[in-house]
């Protein structure tokens, strides 16, 4: 294999703006009443930004120079132009398939029979022959180029804030929640370039695409009609997560003991009873503990659902199933149940295919805003679940005549533990954000398709908990 070549790591030097986080003005706090009327719908803040609440808004700005230009400084940074070895990706590749292909060729093997020995040594060779063969020519042949990708530079600035008004409940207290959401104008002040190594096979270079600047979509031009393609940038407040370590649980294990201890509470001090670290993502938040909201512009893209490829996927969902449904049938019938396999496959693929292009034909998407709480979370306690451990035990034996055979058998040895965190969680804040949702189009009306999503592996056991947070 040709794998050398005269591109070297190369350290580069090029102007970067210096990014800081600073206020860009404030804005009443949030806040939970009986009266469902907006008192503020939109204020004006441009001659006082900072007059206005005592909630700051914040945003990332480039440091300007006394004519309002971006300062530009030296940035350092090295850059790999090699071409990645066949024979490392190869190698890796190799590694894993033997794993997987002496896995898969032990179970093959107890199931047919035959020496699990045997499996493993063939479902390895040729695991790891395959897969390694796939990661050497998935580099092989590789070129590198060095490229420069451009930037805009965006400095933001408050222009005002919008009152929005939406039903909640406060404990036991039905009422309405008051969120205020800052108004950001975003403009480009400048550009900058940063390195890029471009990897490519053949004799050139793909040509790359031209940018198109990032400019914010009035809200008045975003698209609401059903059936078109939603292409907006839009800047908005959202809250600012961070991965922390709640504390850790037991890790999962094998024993001859079938004993649980259920689920176990930690104390005040928190869980910290074994090798597995919980972590999940919360909140960061101000000097004056309010959760951090940082000033963000997006560019949204969806398009509404492909009917080509909805009406693929029902016909190989719904051709899998009718296959199944089809030689049951026959089975129990007593007709051949190759054939009845294959009319049931026809018959519901053809019938899902068209349902779920129907389906698709009908779909259309729009940008809508929604409410999103910022949520605290707190590692309360964990749950043992026990389970029965069972392994193939195999034995060759030899009889008079020299013949072997081998018998397998399946036995139970020890216990499973596993072991599922208790995550708490509740309200700490909340923030207005973008949210594209799907919409079918029927007798002339949309009707919004939800999707519901689970914050945590277990949403029933955490509601009970939230109330608990709250009396905490």
């Amino acid at each position: 294999m040709n794998i050398q070549s005269s591109q070297q790591p190369k350290t580069l030097t090029y102007k970067a703006p210096i990014i800081r986080r600073k206020e860009i003005g404030s804005k009443p706090v949030h806040h939970f009443d009986q009266s469902s009327e907006a008192k503020q719908a939109h204020v004006n803040v441009e001659s006082d930004p900072f007059a206005h609440g005592n909630h700051t808004v914040w945003a990332d700005l480039p440091e300007k120079n006394a004519d309002g230009s971006p300062v530009l400084v030296d940035t350092r940074e090295t850059v790999d132009l090699r071409p990645r070895s066949p024979w490392k990706y190869g190698g890796i590749g190799a590694a894993i398939g033997v794993v997987v292909g002496g896995s898969v060729g032990a179970l093959v093997s107890s199931q047919l029979g035959a020496q699990v020995g045997v499996g493993i040594a063939a479902g390895a060779l040729a695991g790891g022959g395959l897969a390694g063969g796939i990661g050497a020519y998935s580099v092989y042949g590789e070129k590198t180029k060095l490229v420069w990708d451009q930037h805009d530079i965006v400095d933001h600035k408050m222009t005002g804030f919008r009152e929005l008004v939406g039903p909640g409940h406060d404990g036991e207290s039905q009422g309405f929640y008051h969120r205020y959401i800052a108004d950001v104008e975003s403009k480009v002040i400048g550009e900058y370039k940063t390195p890029r190594v471009l990897r490519y096979k053949g004799e050139a270079p793909p040509e790359e695409s031209t940018t198109v600047p990032v400019k914010e979509t009035p809200a008045k031009d975003i698209p609401k009609q059903p059936g078109k393609d939603l292409d907006v940038t839009v800047t908005y407040e959202k809250a600012r997560l961070q991965n922390r370590y709640l504390g850790s649980i037991p890790s999962d294990h094998w024993s001859y003991s079938p004993f649980s201890s259920g689920y176990t509470r930690c104390g005040s001090g928190g869980c910290n009873v074994g090798g597995r670290g919980i972590y999940r993502d919360t909140p960061v938040y101000e000097p004056n503990n309010e959760p951090r909201v940082d000033t963000r512009t997006e560019r949204i893209q969806a398009s509404p659902y492909s009917v080509p490829l909805f009406a693929a996927g029902g016909a190989v969902a719904g051709g899998a199933a009718g296959f199944g449904l089809g030689m049951l049938f026959g089975h129990l019938t007593g007709l051949d149940t190759t054939i009845s396999g294959i009319v049931g496959a026809s018959a519901l693929g053809i019938a899902s295919s068209v349902g779920a292009g129907t389906y698709a034909a009908g779909d259309a998407v729009k940008l809508e805003w929604r409410e999103y709480d910022i949520r605290e979370k707190e590692l309360v306690g964990y749950t043992e679940h026990v389970t029965p451990h069972y392994e193939t035990r195999c034995r060759t034996t030899t009889d008079s005549d020299g013949k072997s055979t081998q018998e397998c058998e399946t036995v139970q040895n020890g216990w499973d533990h596993s072991f599922t965190p208790d995550v708490r969680y509740w309200s700490v804040g909340g923030y207005i954000g973008p949210k594209v949702v799907h919409y079918q189009k029927r007798d002339g009306e949309l009707k919004p398709v939800e999707d519901k999503p689970v914050e945590e592996s277990d949403k029933a056991k955490n509601e009970p908990l939230k109330a608990e947070a709250g009396a905490a």
